[in-house]
């Protein structure tokens, strides 16, 4: 029996997290608009989901994921519009050798898993379709339209090329399988006024990003111009947050009972610094990495500033969560190549017990060679390089830190101010960092 529980449990858990990744983020009713006769959506912002006794359109974001077996991908948010999209699982039509079961792997005519958008139209007609698809195998690149519970063969068999396994544009419908007959995607809007815009699985395992309608047979989307359309009514919940929306806005972090929790990923990224999603994380939406060739670059390339505010004046430890791409580099040495970068406060004093920061540029270090993300996090002076805390004293008001690129393959995760009474944090191995490197962000408000 026991053997029996162990196996129910986690099932129940995981089927409770993926109806989670099924459900709406949108407060009905949403409305979206088309201006001058082009509308697009994210595809995650359906209002409903219908015909989903056999399959779910489910929501793949840094912050929900479904955790649906069998899924033969990993996650592709980095490059997603609002770095989320939707996968129909499970995924049992993987490869020609799969069976292919009607109604159930394979839909058609919007018999299986439909998403419901409801979009507004000023004027009439044809209205030509673009789908931004992912493909990861032979068998997830197609999917089907349809409006007002109608399917039209213009609208049937929406697809990308096959294993392109990037984010994709298209407006191709297929009309016919050898010999070959591929048409373009539309859908005849009857009258003016809303509508009810349909996307159901054709095969699953697709992932769709974003649509678009448009009456211009000649415009072709881009990732910069096919952008959400307006919202005629409704929001999305605020629970749901992606990280443009968290970028969106000017403002500072509020440290609160001695604490501040920064996420590096949480500003857009600068020039020499690349952003890798991860759903895994417990709070933000992924790292960041330094990918400017060279090593102890001089400081002022990829400056990222971070705005805070301190309401308990007081002595606090700067800590940095991060990484090196290649810890087993330069084994001889303490300061590992990939093992450092830039920092610098506008605003507080040095304490004279510890490291004296000044008010510029001073080098931040990981040293030995930790695998893994680590917490250790050193003011390098340089050789023999001791340990040595980052420490500064900050009364009442607001300040600025900002970080700046100095070596190839550091890669950071998460920053902390934390404020300590006697003494900071100096042995990085032996000390628990489990309740900073859980800490959800800091609270924000706008400037």
């Amino acid at each position: 029996m026991k053997t029996l529980l162990f196996i129910i449990a986690p099932f129940v858990a995981i089927q409770l997290y993926a109806q989670n990744a099924s459900l709406p983020i949108v407060n009905e009713p949403l409305i979206f608009e088309d201006k001058n006769g082009m509308v697009a959506v994210e595809a995650e912002h359906f209002y409903k989901q219908t015909k989903t006794d056999k399959r779910f359109w489910y929501i793949n974001s840094p912050s929900v994921h479904p955790g649906v077996w069998p899924d033969y991908d990993t996650a592709s948010c980095e490059d997603a519009g609002g770095l989320a999209y939707v996968e129909a699982l499970p995924d049992l039509f993987h490869s020609e050798e799969d069976p292919i079961i009607s109604g159930d792997n394979l839909g058609n005519s919007g018999n299986v898993a439909v998403m419901h958008y409801k979009i507004f139209f000023n004027k009439p007609g044809l209205y030509y379709i673009w789908t931004r698809l992912r493909s990861n195998d032979q068998e997830d690149n197609t999917t089907q339209a349809g409006i007002n519970d109608t399917w039209p063969i213009t609208a049937q068999i929406l697809q990308s090329p096959v294993e392109k396994k990037t984010w994709i544009w298209k407006s191709e419908n297929r009309l016919s399988r050898k010999p070959w007959k591929i048409g373009r995607a539309c859908l005849e809007v009857p009258t003016a006024g809303l509508h009810d815009i349909q996307f159901a699985m054709r095969e699953d395992g697709c992932q769709i990003d974003r649509m678009l309608l448009t009456s211009n047979s000649d415009f072709v989307p881009s990732d910069s111009v096919a952008i959400p359309s307006k919202i005629k009514k409704g929001n999305i919940k605020t629970w749901y947050e992606t990280r443009d929306d968290r970028m969106s806005t000017v403002h500072k972090f509020v440290a609160e009972d001695g604490l501040l929790t920064i996420e590096p990923e949480s500003i857009p990224s600068t020039k020499g610094w690349k952003y890798f999603a991860d759903t895994s994380k417990m709070s933000g939406f992924g790292f960041l990495e330094w990918t400017e060739e060279g090593q102890g670059i001089k400081p002022g390339k990829g400056i990222l500033s971070y705005t805070f505010e301190i309401s308990e004046p007081g002595n606090y430890q700067f800590l940095l969560r991060s990484k090196m791409k290649d810890p087993k580099n330069r084994m001889e040495t303490p300061d590992a190549d990939g093992n450092d970068i830039w920092v610098k406060f506008t605003g507080g004093k040095d304490i004279a017990s510890q490291k004296q920061l000044g008010n510029d540029w001073f080098k931040v270090a990981i040293l030995g060679h930790p695998e893994g993300w680590n917490w250790n996090t050193n003011a390098d002076g340089g050789a023999p390089h001791p340990l040595t805390p980052v420490c500064r004293y900050f009364d009442k008001g607001v300040y600025t830190v900002e970080l700046s690129g100095r070596s190839k393959g550091h890669i950071i995760d998460k920053m902390v101010l934390t404020q300590f009474k006697k003494s900071p944090i100096t042995d990085f191995d032996k000390h628990n960092f489990s309740n900073f490197t859980g800490a959800k962000e800091s609270r924000r408000v706008k400037q």
